[in-house]
């Protein structure tokens, strides 16, 4: 008995992370927002250090690769059903429908991708009041050890339509990891777990655990295209995004689920420029950016693109600007604008040597700057910025 609670109380936990929840906040409301990520990698030595930055710094609950509960699984598969069933029944009740949530993060930029230009980095979010439900699959090439031919992925903005994706995916061979539907999970594990002709337990993890290793995905927006960014809808709409290994045989990937709190909400950054040399001495001017932290993996050199960025100069700017780190800690501002009479520069469009008045040494010696020219096109002086976190 002691072991069938062990066993519970794990497999919970698991059934949670497909639905995008933290136990720890299963009182909350039974839909609650949760942001999706699939990422892949091209080594495994890759994949597990995003499975290290998602699981142990950014505290992500990670489907795959899938976590080895063999010692606490029933021995027997007649037992599995009954002792699996109200656990995705308790997680669908505090935490929503399985595999659904209200953001989805995506980093494809690993893989070689059939469609050009699909290989990339995006966001989606949830339709107003709606959520994302998400259909993950792998079709085995060998059953042990363990080799997962295709993983699809598809996503929907109406649980119907995802179970019966769902029902397709498991009629053609494939092996439903998540999904709306409570009977093609508990399928899939079984057959993942135990022998089907001895019903008895798997003993040798090489034939039960999903590593995450692919040698294609395919992933099918197809039904949500609409939420994509622009430049991506329409080849959405005409075709799910395939993707090969750029080396070697395989993909490796990363999916995993996390409760939006308050930790990992959009960052916005305030920055004044004080400008300390040159005809604008004196003056200051107000800026602010915004983006979002879980884009960075937390080591070395670093630099993303901001959300949305405003800056109040001669005239009001309004674009999206790189940002940079270091080991997860923000840097500087890099960005380079203005019309011909007023171009400025934040780090960048400016050779540090060009300032040498005594109050620019700062620049020459390779701190954060602002720049700016004449209306000639000239360079004319500079300041320093300051940047408050809200």
């Amino acid at each position: 008995m002691r072991k069938l609670t062990s066993f519970l109380a794990a497999i919970l936990s698991f059934v949670v992370c497909l639905g995008g929840v933290n136990p720890a906040l299963a009182q909350q409301a039974p839909q609650p927002a949760s942001r999706g990520i699939t990422t892949l990698y091209v080594t495994p030595e890759q994949q597990a250090e995003g499975v290290n930055v998602y699981g142990n710094i950014l505290k992500y609950d990670v489907a795959i690769p899938n976590p080895d509960l063999s010692a606490m699984l029933p021995e027997n598969l007649s037992d599995f059903p009954a002792a699996y069933q109200p656990m995705l029944e308790q997680g669908r009740k505090n935490n929503g429908t399985n595999g659904s949530f209200t953001e989805g993060w995506f980093d494809f930029q690993a893989a070689s991708a059939v469609t050009p230009g699909t290989n990339t980095l995006f966001t989606i979010d949830a339709p107003l009041n709606g959520r994302i439900y998400t259909v993950v699959a792998g079709k085995p090439s060998s059953q042990c050890p363990l080799k997962i031919e295709e993983t699809a992925i598809a996503f929907f903005d109406n649980v119907g339509a995802a179970e019966s994706k769902a029902n397709e995916l498991d009629a053609n061979g494939y092996l439903v990891y998540v999904s709306p539907s409570d009977n093609l999970t508990i399928k899939a594990f079984s057959q993942l777990f135990y022998d089907q002709a001895t019903g008895k337990k798997k003993t040798n993890s090489a034939c039960f655990l999903v590593s995450g290793a692919t040698e294609k995905v395919t992933t099918d927006f197809q039904q949500i295209f609409p939420l994509l960014p622009r430049q991506l809808q329409q080849p959405a709409r005409q075709a799910p995004f395939q993707y090969f290994p750029r080396t070697g045989n395989f993909i490796y990937l990363v999916n995993a689920r996390k409760t939006l709190k308050e930790d990992t909400v959009i960052r916005n950054v305030d920055f004044l420029v004080n400008v300390i040399s040159g005809s604008l001495k004196g003056k200051q001017f107000k800026g602010s950016f915004t983006y979002n932290p879980l884009l960075l993996k937390g080591k070395g050199q670093e630099t993303i693109n901001v959300l949305s960025a405003e800056f109040n100069y001669l005239s009001k700017y309004t674009e999206t600007p790189n940002i940079s780190f270091t080991d997860g800690n923000f840097e500087r501002l890099i960005w380079v604008s203005g019309k011909s009479t007023e171009r400025f520069g934040f780090n960048a469009g400016f050779r540090r040597e060009q300032f040498g008045r005594p109050e620019e040494a700062f620049i020459r010696n390779g701190k954060d700057y602002f720049a700016y020219l004449n209306a000639g096109t000239f360079v004319d002086g500079a300041g320093t910025i300051t940047y408050t976190t809200r």
